[in-house]
């Protein structure tokens, strides 16, 4: 999941928090946190696309 759409989908129009970067790869219900299993079907696979280290590249060492 792009890091700015994660942003952007925790919040709905009047400002409280939904869904989020986490997402249950069974049933597809996402939450604002990592979950171990899902609290909507019971599966093992609640994961983030989001890679925030991944994009990183440091110029400063030359």
């Amino acid at each position: 999941m792009n890091p700015f759409a994660a942003i952007i989908d925790r919040f709905s129009e009047n400002g409280e928090a939904t869904g989020g970067p986490y997402e249950c790869r069974g049933c597809g219900e996402t939450y604002p946190v990592e979950y171990h299993v899902c609290p909507t079907c019971g599966g093992y696979s609640v994961e983030s696309d989001y890679e925030p280290v991944a994009g990183f590249h440091d110029d400063s060492t030359g």
